[in-house]
């Protein structure tokens, strides 16, 4: 059996074949072509630069893995300079809403709800949250009455510490929660948001109309566990 053959036993699913030749001898010179590759459609045209650049991110991990099986020496794109598009969104205001139209949004909102008459007016604070915060689902429902400045004048502060998700380990939302840090933070670090009157108004209104959760959290599922994603997707 080949040297390669028995590095990449550790590498469950990467038989040594996969790695010719010349990805061992001259990485450098086989990831460079690999990018040109990644650069290009099938049909001759430049690929998009968000495609370019997913597809890098996917290579850089695959070379990554290799490193640590030993079929190679280093990762070669480390000493590879591209130039790379930015990456641009262009925003259409015609397809944001505005604020009346949010708040028209929030109103219908809160009108949901067959077998709950009360669920669509519980979640109209969530997506208030969402939008006058700027929060991700997933921080709305890890927010708890401790990390939230109210008061009745003023701008108010929300502290955003963790976010909690119900999701099975397929994707599907399947009751069970999983409580983790902010997005891209560390885990005791926090991100505080102010907050204007009228969101500050309406968390008061939905903390005075439905209380809180067992642990303090603004926003829960009628049988007290965490507000499926079905919810808000």
């Amino acid at each position: 059996m080949s040297s390669v053959a028995r590095r990449s036993e550790r590498m469950p699913g990467v038989p040594g074949r996969m790695w010719p030749c010349c990805w061992r001898k001259q990485p450098a010179c086989a990831a460079g072509g690999a990018l040109d590759a990644l650069a290009t459609k099938l049909d001759g045209k430049s690929a998009a630069a968000t495609v370019y650049s997913r597809k890098c991110v996917v290579l850089f991990n695959l070379l990554a893995l290799a490193v640590e099986g030993e079929l190679i020496p280093d990762n070669p794109l480390n000493r590879i300079k591209r130039k790379v598009a930015k990456l641009v969104a262009p925003v259409d205001p015609r397809a944001v809403a505005n604020r009346r139209q949010i708040e028209e949004l929030l109103t219908a909102v809160s009108y949901a709800g067959r077998r709950n008459a009360d669920r669509g007016a519980h979640v109209k604070a969530f997506f208030t949250t969402c939008y006058y915060a700027v929060a991700r689902p997933d921080e709305g429902l890890g927010l708890k009455l401790d990390d939230c400045t109210l008061p009745d004048k003023g701008w108010g502060l929300l502290i955003f510490s963790e976010s909690r998700l119900s999701a099975g380990n397929d994707g599907r939302v399947l009751g069970r929660c999983t409580t983790n840090a902010v997005k891209y933070r560390s885990v005791k670090d926090v991100r505080p948001v102010p907050i204007p009157l009228v969101h500050v108004r309406r968390l008061r209104d939905h903390i005075d109309r439905f209380g809180v959760a067992s642990n303090g959290r603004l926003f829960w599922s009628p049988n007290g566990g965490v507000v499926s994603s079905l919810t808000y997707y």
